[in-house]
């Protein structure tokens, strides 16, 4: 799934507030997966924070971006400056994606 999107040219960040940000890159180093990741922020923090980084570093708006998470306070605060969010009640799919593509499409999100 993710190096389908990669291969579109979907452009991709990963975020997380995790206390051991040596633990998540070196996961992301096994896996592989740094190559579709052009932007991470991997630290404590709130999501409001790494997105503001993101959006500086990408030049990408708010209002394009679409956000999965299973934390309600983040989706809360994204959704509240314009990110496209969708709260995961279940693990990442296909199905789970194409659900935040239509919602994305259809200017909705959940808050």
């Amino acid at each position: 799934m993710i190096k389908g999107l990669y291969e579109k040219g979907q452009k991709m960040a990963l975020v997380s507030r995790t206390d051991a940000p040596p633990i998540g890159k070196r996961m992301l180093e096994l896996l592989d997966w740094n190559q579709y990741f052009p932007y991470q922020e991997i630290y404590p923090g709130k999501k409001t924070t790494h997105f503001a980084k993101i959006q500086k570093d990408s030049g990408i708006a708010y209002s394009e971006m679409l956000f999965f998470d299973d934390e309600h306070r983040n989706i809360r605060d994204m959704s509240a400056v314009g990110v496209t969010c969708l709260f995961l009640k279940e693990p990442m799919s296909q199905e789970v994606l194409d659900r935040g593509f239509d919602m994305f499409a259809k200017g909705l999100s959940d808050r």
